[in-house]
């Protein structure tokens, strides 16, 4: 699987950015009861991007982001990609016809 974000905006830490924690996605399948690392916090990564920039990453990669600390926009396109059917009980919300 794979997300694709086009900012239509400037995204930084002041807005929002995205922020992940590298290398989440290849841990499996987290417990109701997983508890963050406590040196998550200096793990994590903003990323920033500016309008026009594309953001590709993997979307079981642990991601947020914060409120903003100053109003202006923060927009994306987001598109999601994947080349297998999802595992059961998940499913798309909409699926392409064949």
């Amino acid at each position: 699987m794979l997300t694709l974000c086009l900012h239509l905006d400037r995204a930084d830490a002041d807005n929002g950015a995205l922020i992940v924690l590298p290398g989440t996605h290849s841990m499996g399948r987290f417990s109701d009861d997983w508890i963050v690392p406590a040196d998550a916090e200096e793990r994590a990564v903003v990323c920033e991007a500016n309008a026009g920039d594309i953001l590709a990453f993997r979307p079981l990669l642990l991601h947020m982001s914060r409120k903003s600390a100053r109003p202006s926009h923060r927009r994306v396109i987001q598109i999601e990609y994947a080349a297998a059917p999802l595992p059961q009980p998940l499913a798309w919300y909409e699926q392409a016809q064949s």
